[in-house]
């Protein structure tokens, strides 16, 4: 963390160190620290799918349920086909999001 840190402080609105620093604050559930991270990596770069995806993720974890939906169902707007896994994710999220009895549970 501190290495990306110390990059986005060198070069702001790094997007590839910001979202790799919300992705590993995934993994260590730091939710709410790593949805800063995507939030900061989205006011300059507001179409990247990587960073729309883990906003939805964080989001999502700390039971943010509106902005969870917002990210995903941009994502899924602007993210390209090359991205299936994360695409069909982002689906399953929005079904379980929309409160359907039916959708898988966490």
């Amino acid at each position: 963390i501190r290495l990306l840190d110390e990059a986005i402080a060198r070069r702001a609105g790094y997007l590839e160190a910001l979202v790799e620093r919300g992705d590993l604050l995934v993994t260590q559930s730091h939710h709410d620290a790593a949805l800063n991270s995507y939030r900061a990596a989205l006011t300059t770069h507001p179409d990247d799918p990587q960073a729309l995806f883990g906003a939805g993720r964080a989001a999502a974890a700390l039971r943010l349920d509106a902005d969870a939906r917002r990210h995903y169902e941009r994502f899924l707007r602007v993210a390209p086909a090359a991205l299936g896994a994360h695409r069909a994710a982002a689906r399953r999220e929005l079904v379980r999001l929309s409160g359907d009895p039916l959708a898988p549970k966490r």
